[in-house]
């Protein structure tokens, strides 16, 4: 057990290290990007000042008190004053000034992201509406796709539900035959679009719908991976079809298929972040909000992902711990 918490340990500290040597490189580029194109502009400026001033002095003295009155330009002045005066003053090598003016490009990119404006908040925010779909889209997947596996095992095994099974299997061939993104706006700009939903209920309604035919076939191969003996000795028993069902094989099927259920709701996490399609603001859409208004690509993306990688990992914990119990009490 602790060779694995070390193992784990490992290669969390190895994600952390490629971010930062990705980051890094990110910055690296950006700042020489950045250095040439003012470069070029100091050029262009300083020819266009000496056009402009042999020929109309005002009007080059009206243009430049209308720039200087832009905030943006005074705060890029005022930081370039900074970065020279410290470069100046600075008497260390040149690898190290490339350093410090690196990492202070990298922090400077991350405050802007996150601190700044309340980015965080916003991520918070997305976070949660995020949780809320997913787990209320779980619950009506799980629902729905158990009626749906109980009528296709059914059938399976007894032959009835004629009529049902082929509704449940032309719903399954649809659902898992289209993209959920598809079926996301078919839902919302299509069947919702005479009425007053919620874009947070149209999600919910469409990711369950996505993840009920899913959940369907778990549950039926669930059934089915349950021996036939168990069904014979129910019912020499006494009991009826459904008390078997319910007694016997159920609980036998639903530890069959819980990690497999668990996978999908994994998968169904993962999904909910092309709910922006619909203008809804989760996790993902908030990222990619704070990457157009900051002009920041690196943190606001590694920022979404490293979000869906700690909800996974802990939504993997808990699956493994609820596993776990169940295999206690069968050694019982």
């Amino acid at each position: 057990m602790s060779l694995f918490k070390i193992k784990e340990k490992k290669k969390i500290v190895l994600f952390l290290s490629v971010i930062f040597l990705c980051s890094l490189i990110a910055t690296i580029t950006s700042s020489a990007q950045i250095t040439e194109e003012d470069t070029r502009s100091d050029i262009v400026y300083e020819q266009g000042s000496v056009e402009v001033s042999g020929e109309q002095d005002e009007d080059t003295t009206s243009k430049k008190s209308r720039l200087g009155q832009s905030s943006l330009v005074e705060k890029a002045n005022s930081i370039a004053q900074e970065e020279s005066k410290e470069a100046a003053e600075d008497d260390s090598s040149e690898f190290v000034k490339y350093f410090k003016k690196t990492y202070k490009k990298a922090k400077d990119s991350f405050l802007r992201s996150f601190i700044e404006n309340n980015g965080w908040k916003s991520m918070l925010k997305g976070l949660s509406v995020t949780l809320e779909v997913t787990f209320f889209s779980a619950g009506f997947g799980i629902i729905l796709g158990f009626i749906v596996g109980i009528i296709r095992s059914t059938h399976d095994k007894t032959g009835k539900l004629v009529i049902l099974n082929k509704c449940a299997k032309i719903y399954i061939t649809i659902i898992r035959g289209t993209p959920v993104v598809v079926q996301l706006m078919i839902i919302y700009f299509v069947i919702f679009q005479t009425y007053d939903v919620s874009r947070v209920f149209a999600a919910i309604i469409a990711f369950g719908i996505n993840s009920g035919a899913y959940v369907a076939e778990i549950f039926r191969s669930g059934i089915m991976s349950v021996d036939n003996g168990q069904m014979e000795a129910g019912r020499s028993l006494g009991l009826s079809y459904n008390q078997t069902m319910w007694k016997i094989i159920m609980p036998q099927a639903i530890k069959n298929v819980l990690p497999a259920l668990g996978n999908e709701l994994i998968t169904l996490l993962k999904e909910t972040s092309v709910a922006g399609y619909i203008a809804l603001e989760d996790l993902t859409r908030v990222g990619d909000t704070i990457k157009t208004v900051e002009y920041e690509v690196f943190w606001p993306l590694f920022g979404v992902a490293a979000i869906y990688l700690i909800v996974v990992l802990g939504l993997t914990k808990l699956l493994s711990l609820l596993e776990r119990r169940l295999r206690v009490s069968d050694n019982r």
